[in-house]
C-alpha cells in the first residue's frame, strides 16, 4: 500500500481501519435446515437459532459441558456421543442401546459364529519343540 498525505502532513496507509482476514459469516446454514429445525425441537432451542454453530453455542450456556460443532453435526445426523457427561448434558440415557443378534437372539461382542463363513479346516498348531522331541525319539529308537 503506498502511503497517503493527511492535512496535518503525516503520512499513513490508505486502508489502516479496515479489519484483516476473512470477513464474519452472515450466520446463514448452507447445511438442511430440516436437520437444525429437528434439533431446535428436540432440545427446546430458540427458533432463531440457524447454524450448528449457534445450537452448540446455546446448548454449553445451557448444560455447563462444553458442547462441540462436531458433537452438534452428529446428533443431527444420528450418531450420539459416548461420553457419559456430554450424553447427560444432551438428556440422552446412560447406557447406549446394544444390538441383538438376528439369528441367535443373543448379544456377541465378537462377529456371530453362526453367520461366519466356512473356510478350510485348520491342522492343529504342533509345538516345535515336541515336533523336534518326536523327531529325536524316532531317530534315536
Amino acid at each position: 500500500m503506498k502511503p497517503t498525505k493527511r492535512q496535518d502532513g503525516t503520512r499513513r496507509k490508505k486502508h489502516a481501519g479496515r479489519k484483516r482476514g476473512r470477513p464474519k459469516a452472515l450466520g446463514i446454514s448452507v447445511h438442511s435446515l430440516n436437520e437444525i429445525t429437528r434439533l431446535l425441537e428436540r432440545y427446546r432451542l430458540p427458533a432463531g437459532i440457524l447454524t450448528y454453530r449457534a445450537v452448540a453455542k446455546e446448548l454449553t450456556r445451557r448444560s455447563g459441558v462444553t458442547i462441540t460443532v462436531g458433537t452438534v453435526y452428529r446428533l443431527a445426523h444420528g450418531i450420539e456421543p459416548k461420553q457419559p457427561r456430554v450424553r447427560a448434558a444432551l438428556e440422552l440415557p446412560a447406557f447406549e442401546s446394544v444390538k441383538v443378534c438376528e439369528t441367535c437372539g443373543v448379544v456377541h461382542v465378537k462377529p456371530c459364529p453362526a453367520t461366519r463363513k466356512p473356510g478350510k479346516p485348520r491342522a492343529p498348531r504342533l509345538d516345535r519343540r515336541r515336533l523336534a522331541l518326536e523327531l529325536l525319539g524316532q531317530l534315536l529308537g
